[in-house]
């Protein structure tokens, strides 16, 4: 299971990584922020991070932290596809 972040294209950093309060936030809560489309030249498809979480919880938390963020156009939780 995992968050998605998208970034505002102003919060894109250096080899695809947001700068600042996103990835201050994120690492804050021990995780760790990772690019959705890596090595992506796409500006809208770049904008796209996610966090690996083990629960519902901790989902919850980094929502939570980075929700409000002026850099964060959007933050959500996805959960781990189910078999058909």
């Amino acid at each position: 299971m995992e968050v998605v972040i998208q970034v505002t294209p102003a919060a894109d950093g250096a080899q695809g990584v947001p700068a600042g309060q996103v990835r201050d936030a994120v690492t804050a809560l021990g995780l760790a922020l990772e690019p959705v489309h890596t090595g992506s030249a796409d500006q809208a498809s770049g904008s796209y991070f996610r966090v690996r979480v083990t629960d519902r919880a901790a989902a919850d938390r980094v929502v939570a932290a980075v929700s409000g963020l002026p850099s964060v156009a959007a933050a959500y939780f996805k959960p781990d596809a189910e078999p058909a």
